[in-house]
C-alpha cells in the first residue's frame, strides 16, 4: 500500500465541489487545505451607478431639491426620488440630503458600502499557505468510503449511482501548522474572481469589515483531479480547480512542487501521462511521415527535385517545409525557429557547393591574395554587378578565411562563406547560381546578414522569437537559392530533372 494511503487521515471532512466528471483521461486526488470561516461584506451592488453618482455629486455642491436635480440631470422627478431613497438607505445622504462622511468616501472610491454581512469559507493551501481564489458560502461535503484499495467517493445520486471515484490522498508530513491570513489577504483572494479597480487597489471600506470567525482553522480534503489536455495545448496535463469547472494553474504548480516529496502523487502523474505521451509520440511520428511525403511531392513538382537525385538538399528542404506547415505558416514559436534555422542551413549547403564548383583562375587568385585593396574593390564590383548591393561586412573578410572556404576546410562563418561565393563568380562561366539569385533577391548581402542575426551561428538555433513575416521571408530566401542553384545545373538547363 502506498505511504500516502497508509497515513491517510480519514477523519478529515472532504469538500467535493466537482460534480461533473471530466470526459478525458483523469486521476482523482485529495488535496489538503486549511478551512477558515469568515464574516464577509455583502452589498446590494458593487459600485455607484451613473444616476447615484450624479445625484450624490449635485448634493455635495448644494443642489438638493428634487426639481433642481431633475433639471440638471434631465431626469424625471420620480426617478430622482428613487435614487435619493437608495443613497439615504446606504447612509450616504442624511434626512436633509446633506452628504455624509460615508457618502463623501463612496463618491471618491465609487464603491458601495456593504449593508449586510455573510458567513463564508475560504481555503488555504497547507504547504504554501496560499489562499485559494474565491470564497464558498455553502461548501459541499462528501461521505468518504473506504476499501482495501483506499478511499473513494461515489458519483451520481442515490437513484442513479455512478462509478466510484478512487482517490489518491496527498501525503501529509508532520508538523503542519496554519498561518492565518489577515483581512487584506482574505479579501484579495475573494476578489481575484472579480474585476478590480483600475489602480489595482482593493476597496478600503470593505477590507475593514472582513474578519475570521473561528479562532483556529479546520483541516479538510479538497477532492479534485488531474487530467490530460487536448492535443495541441501547451501542457500535456492540467489540474482541475477544486471550486470551479476549469483548469487551475495554481494547483498545477502545487502538484509539481510536491512530486519530489510524495511518491504516491508522482506515480499518479506518471500513470496519467505515460500512455498519453506514448500515443502522442506515435501520432506525431505518423503525422510527420505524412507531411514529409506530401512535401516531397510538392518539391518535385516545383523544383524537379527528387530525394534519390539529391538526398542532402531534399532532406533539408523537407525539414524546412514540414516545420513551416507545423508552425501554421509562421504562427508557432518552436516550428518557427526550425523553419528559419533550416532555411539558413539550406542556403549554406548550396553556397558551399557553389564555392566547390566555381573557382577563379589561379592567376586571379594570386593577385587577390597579394593586393587587399584590389580584393575589396573586386568584391564591391561583383556584388553590385550581380545585384547583391554593397558588400558591407564581406569587405572585411580575411584572405585566410576565403582560402579556407575555397578549400572546404574547417568552420567558415557566414560572411566568409558568402564573400568566397561572390568571388567564385570570377570563374567566368555563364549561369553562375549567385548571378541568378541576384535577379530573384536584390540586395542579398543585407538579407544574408539579417538571417544571420536571427540565427545563432554557433548552435544553429534561432536566438530570437521570429515573427510570421520573418519565417515566411526566410523560407522564400531558401526557395530562391534552391531555384537559382538547380537552374544553373546543366541537366536543369536542358529541361530534365537532376
Amino acid at each position: 500500500m502506498d505511504s500516502s494511503v497508509a497515513t491517510f487521515r480519514s477523519d478529515l471532512p472532504v469538500v467535493d465541489m466537482v460534480r461533473r466528471i471530466p470526459d478525458v483521461t483523469h486521476r482523482w486526488i485529495l488535496w489538503p487545505a486549511w478551512q477558515y470561516r469568515i464574516c464577509a461584506p455583502v452589498a446590494e451592488q458593487d459600485e455607484l451607478n451613473l444616476f447615484q453618482r450624479g445625484v450624490l455629486g449635485l448634493c455635495r455642491v448644494g443642489v438638493r431639491h428634487t426639481e433642481q436635480i431633475a433639471a440638471a440631470m434631465r431626469l424625471h422627478p420620480s426617478l430622482v426620488r428613487v435614487v435619493v431613497g437608495e443613497l439615504t438607505r446606504f447612509g450616504y445622504l442624511d434626512e436633509i440630503r446633506q452628504v455624509t462622511e460615508a457618502g463623501r468616501e463612496a463618491f471618491v472610491t465609487g464603491e458601495v458600502d456593504p449593508q449586510d454581512t455573510q458567513v463564508a469559507y475560504v481555503f488555504q493551501d497547507v504547504f504554501s499557505q496560499t489562499l485559494w481564489p474565491g470564497a464558498e458560502a455553502a461548501p459541499r461535503y462528501a461521505d468518504l468510503a473506504w476499501d482495501q484499495g483506499g478511499p473513494f467517493l461515489r458519483s451520481g445520486s442515490k437513484g442513479s449511482p455512478g462509478p466510484p471515484r478512487r482517490l489518491v490522498p496527498v501525503h501529509l508530513p508532520d508538523g503542519l501548522a496554519p498561518q492565518p491570513p489577515d483581512a487584506v489577504t482574505i479579501l484579495d483572494a475573494v476578489r481575484r474572481r472579480r474585476v478590480r479597480r483600475p489602480d489595482g487597489q482593493a476597496p478600503p471600506r470593505a477590507i475593514r469589515r472582513v474578519s475570521i470567525v473561528d479562532p483556529a482553522p479546520a483541516m479538510v480534503w479538497l477532492a479534485t483531479c488531474l487530467y490530460v489536455n487536448n492535443p495541441g495545448e501547451d501542457e500535456v496535463w492540467q489540474a482541475r480547480d477544486p471550486f470551479a469547472p476549469r483548469a487551475s494553474p495554481l494547483l498545477r504548480s502545487f502538484v509539481v512542487s510536491r512530486t519530489d516529496h510524495d511518491q504516491g502523487l508522482k506515480q499518479v502523474l506518471a500513470d496519467l501521462i505515460s500512455g498519453t505521451a506514448e500515443k502522442r509520440a506515435v501520432d506525431l511520428y505518423e503525422a510527420d511521415l505524412g507531411v514529409r511525403r506530401d512535401v516531397e511531392v510538392q518539391l518535385e513538382l516545383r523544383f524537379g527535385l527528387r530525394a534519390a537525385d539529391d538526398p542532402d538538399l531534399c532532406r533539408l528542404m523537407v525539414v524546412v517545409e514540414a516545420a513551416y506547415l507545423r508552425s501554421g505558416k509562421g504562427r508557432g514559436r518552436a516550428a518557427n525557429e526550425h523553419t528559419l534555422t533550416y532555411s539558413a542551413r539550406t542556403i549554406e549547403l548550396l553556397l558551399r557547393r557553389t564555392v566547390a564548383e566555381y573557382r577563379p583562375d589561379s592567376r586571379v587568385m594570386a593577385e587577390l591574395r597579394r593586393n587587399e585593396t584590389l580584393r575589396r574593390r573586386t568584391l564591391d564590383t561583383v556584388c553590385r554587378t550581380i545585384g547583391f548591393g554593397p558588400p558591407g561586412r564581406l569587405a572585411s573578410v580575411s584572405w585566410h578565411d576565403i582560402e579556407e572556404a575555397f578549400a572546404g576546410k574547417g568552420h567558415v562563418n557566414r560572411h566568409a562563406l558568402l564573400a568566397t561565393a561572390v568571388l567564385s563568380v570570377l570563374d567566368g562561366r555563364p549561369g553562375h547560381p549567385l548571378a541568378r539569385l541576384g535577379q530573384r533577391q536584390p540586395g542579398f548581402v543585407d538579407a544574408w546578414d539579417l538571417l544571420g542575426n536571427l540565427r545563432n551561428d554557433g548552435s544553429h538555433a534561432a536566438i530570437s522569437d521570429p515573427t510570421p513575416d520573418e519565417v515566411e521571408w526566410s523560407r522564400d530566401l531558401a526557395h530562391d537559392m534552391v531555384d537559382a542553384y538547380l537552374s544553373s545545373l546543366p541537366a536543369r538547363s536542358e529541361g530534365t530533372p537532376t
